[in-house]
């Protein structure tokens, strides 16, 4: 609930608005209910002016409390910045790979020290999921791939080895499994480790 003290902003601002026509529009603000604790709130005010006279008449006024849904969003934010550090610094990598309806595949998120010790460029990646092709032993390279596209086509988890070259040019043995899930709008997307 607002407190007194917040109506009395409210009733400011409202004062603040008949007097100069402005300010309007969203704000947000932080204010300290009667338990002590720093809640937020959006608050909206508009004024409505008549028709005729073109004076302001009445002004609308909302305010929410929006404190939950703030404190999720820095949590979210924390724990983001938490699972990235721990990717980053992971001896496994992972993999998220889109593959659009037209054909199109792209790994918008590559990570781990598995991924800098293969040299893989990851801005490569994000435009085309392919590229990853270049990086596997030519030997290899053919059968990766048929598992790869089987498994995307049957919607069924892969499980596969093979070398990599690294960025120092040696080979490396990889095993990677994926699994798939399709979104409303057709695109798949493969988790990869």
């Amino acid at each position: 609930f607002l407190t007194a003290e917040s109506l009395e902003l409210i009733d400011a601002g409202d004062r603040r608005v008949l007097a100069t026509g402005g300010p309007s529009g969203l704000w947000e603000t932080d204010e300290i209910d009667h338990a002590g604790n720093v809640r937020r709130w959006l608050l909206g005010k508009w004024p409505l002016t008549d028709a005729a006279s073109g004076e302001v008449g009445h002004i609308v006024t909302m305010a929410f409390d929006i404190s939950d849904l703030h404190a999720s969003r820095r949590i979210a934010e924390e724990r983001g910045l938490q699972l990235a550090a721990v990717t980053s610094r992971s001896p496994v990598m992972l993999l998220k790979t889109v593959h659009s309806p037209d054909g199109s595949a792209t790994m918008p998120v590559v990570t781990g020290l598995v991924a800098d010790e293969l040299g893989l460029d990851r801005e490569a990646l994000a435009r085309d999921a392919h590229a990853m092709l270049m990086h596997i032993h030519p030997d290899d390279r053919e059968r990766v791939h048929e598992v790869w596209q089987n498994s995307v086509a049957t919607l069924k988890p892969y499980t596969t080895e093979f070398r990599m070259f690294g960025a120092d040019g040696g080979l490396r043995w990889v095993s990677a499994r994926a699994t798939h899930l399709v979104e409303d709008d057709g695109t798949m997307v493969s988790s990869e480790v």
